[in-house]
C-alpha cells in the first residue's frame, strides 16, 4: 500500500492543502483571459463610464451596465457568486444568481439588451463559444 511514511503523511493530512479552483474561462493558454476585473473594465469603456460606476450600489447611470457586467462576470469567469458579490459590494452573494437570472429572461423578451451584449462580446472579444 504504500511506505510507513507515506501511510503516516496521509493519516496526519500534511498532503491535503487548501487549493482554489481555477476558473471555468480563467486561462486560455497561458494568459488569463476573462476576469470579473476586465469585464468591469471592458463594460466601463464600451458605456464610457468609469469603472467605479459599474460596481457601486447606486450609480447615475442606470443599471444596465452593473447588470450586464454581473451577468457576464457570473457567465464567463467561474468565479464564485461570493467573489463575484464582493467586487460587486453586494451584500449577500445571492444577489448574483438572481441578477443573472433576470437578465438571463430579458434577454429572451428584449432584443435591445441582447444585441447590447452581442455587441460589446464583439467588441471586446468576450466570445463564449471559443472555450
Amino acid at each position: 500500500m504504500g511506505s510507513d511514511e507515506f501511510i503516516e503523511k496521509i493519516n496526519s493530512n500534511q498532503l491535503l492543502s487548501p487549493v482554489e479552483e481555477i476558473p471555468k474561462y480563467a486561462y486560455t493558454g497561458n494568459t488569463i483571459r476573462y476576469t470579473v476585473q476586465n469585464i468591469i473594465d471592458w463594460l466601463a469603456v464600451y458605456f464610457k463610464i468609469d469603472s467605479q460606476a459599474i460596481t457601486d450600489p447606486g450609480n447615475e447611470y442606470g443599471n444596465l451596465p452593473r447588470k450586464i457586467a454581473l451577468y457576464l462576470a457570473s457567465k464567463l469567469t467561474g468565479e464564485s457568486q461570493k467573489k463575484i458579490a464582493i467586487a460587486f459590494k453586494l451584500g449577500t452573494y445571492t444577489a448574483v444568481s438572481k441578477n443573472y437570472h433576470r437578465l438571463a429572461w430579458e434577454l429572451k423578451t428584449n432584443n435591445a439588451v441582447a444585441k447590447t451584449i452581442a455587441e460589446i462580446i464583439n467588441q471586446t472579444s468576450l466570445d463564449t463559444d471559443k472555450n
